[in-house]
């Protein structure tokens, strides 16, 4: 399943060369994970956007305005539109998008401040492979549309980059 090697070892030194085996599976396993995530993560800064990603079974990155009753909203208005009998594209997916986590990285401090976390996992580990735009003046992807007519409220900032995924 790794790389399928097989070689001998003698028993002198066998427990240093697992040990070295052992750590490069690690690594190499967790790197193709990554590699992976990050190919299928999208930013949006749309609903459109947002819709489009989630139907093709991405995770998305998006500016979002960080409240329970907003993530409901979303998880609400996703599961209406891929429940909607006249779409014409169906997929494997069901159910309704939701919040994955806030990543702990530099641009969400603040909201990482709001859920009581340590800054200090704030660290920039994270922005080496995470490239976030700074949130100020950037709007929810949601609830931040001007041309969001959905829940009759005025335009909100968004709080925090929010990793979204549907239900499968």
């Amino acid at each position: 399943w790794y790389q399928r090697r097989v070689h001998g070892v003698p028993v002198e030194g066998l427990e240093d060369r697992l040990r070295a085996e052992l750590k490069e599976m690690h690594t190499a396993m967790y790197e193709k994970a990554r590699g992976t995530m990050l190919e299928n993560i999208v930013r949006c800064e749309t609903w459109d956007d947002f819709i489009a990603a989630v139907g093709k079974g991405n995770l998305v990155l998006a500016p979002s305005f960080n409240d329970v009753a907003t993530e409901e909203a979303i998880g609400d208005a996703t599961k209406a539109h891929f429940d909607d009998p006249d779409l014409d594209v169906r997929t494997t997916l069901s159910g309704k998008a939701k919040s994955l986590c806030i990543p702990l990285h530099p641009e969400n401090i603040e909201a990482v401040r709001v859920l009581g976390i340590d800054t200090k996992y704030c660290n920039l580990d994270t922005s080496t492979w995470l490239k976030l735009d700074p949130l100020k003046g950037k709007n929810c992807f949601f609830t931040g549309s001007k041309a969001d007519k959905r829940d009759g409220t005025e335009p909100r900032q968004a709080t925090a980059w929010i990793l979204w995924g549907r239900s499968y």
